[in-house]
């Protein structure tokens, strides 16, 4: 339950500790995940993965005609990137809920390589679509308590409340992965460089976490002409 409902997990009383979820599917589209959860472990049975199975089969229709509608009350965004908070209101977080850097935090870096590559071979039309699946994929995975911000032109920050190296570690793992199975038409070499830091063992400010997650990551040996962006302003 963790990884659905993140730190809020171990506040509740119960806490739960077992989970089962069936997805919500329409045809050959997938529009949600309905999931149950139990204070007990293994609380779940067979029969009751059935019963939810025929609920799950009920209930997507009707989700799915809600997501639609709720759609189509939306003007399309082109560039999904280009609407996420910025650094600056990063550093406006971190002073307004000063109390929340009190516990483990955690921060996933990433930053799109082989850009120049995809410029070069695609054009800028395709570099945007390359940050906007990046952005797609890392919103899938993360949880409603995890904040996605822009860091500079081709990278981003995840900022975790809570959360330890283990969590944040499967979270980078789960978007990395989604971002180079899934990769767009046209832009089939994207990849992602990632890093993870966690408060307090690799530093206690945003800053410092920042630095730290940069020098995790797992830095490929990129061919001549592709790049990294140098780091904008820091956050105090």
């Amino acid at each position: 339950p963790v990884l659905d409902l993140g730190e809020a997990a171990r506040s509740v009383s119960p806490r739960p500790r077992s989970c089962l979820s069936t997805p919500l599917t329409v045809g050959p589209s997938l529009v949600g995940v309905f999931s149950l959860y139990s204070s007990g472990y293994e609380a779940f049975s067979e029969d009751h993965q059935r019963v939810l199975e025929v609920i799950a089969r009920q209930v997507a229709p009707v989700v799915q005609q809600a997501l639609a509608f709720g759609q189509s009350r939306q003007p399309p965004v082109r560039n999904p990137a280009a609407s996420l908070p910025s650094l600056k209101q990063l550093n406006v977080l971190v002073r307004s809920h000063s109390h929340l850097t009190g516990g483990a935090m955690a921060v996933i870096y990433l930053a799109v390589v082989r850009k120049k590559r995809i410029q070069t071979q695609h054009g800028g039309e395709e570099i945007d679509d390359a940050l906007s699946h990046v952005v797609t994929c890392a919103q899938r995975h993360i949880r409603p308590t995890d904040i996605l911000f822009r860091y500079d032109g081709s990278s981003f920050l995840v900022v975790q409340f809570q959360t330890d190296r283990k969590l944040a570690s499967t979270m980078a793992d789960r978007i990395r992965h989604t971002v180079e199975v899934e990769s767009p038409s046209g832009t089939d070499d994207v990849r992602v460089t990632m890093g993870v830091s966690v408060s307090p063992e690799d530093g206690q400010s945003v800053d410092a976490l920042i630095a730290a997650a940069r020098r995790k990551g797992e830095f490929p040996s990129l061919p001549s002409g592709d790049d990294l962006n140098q780091p904008p302003e820091s956050v105090h």
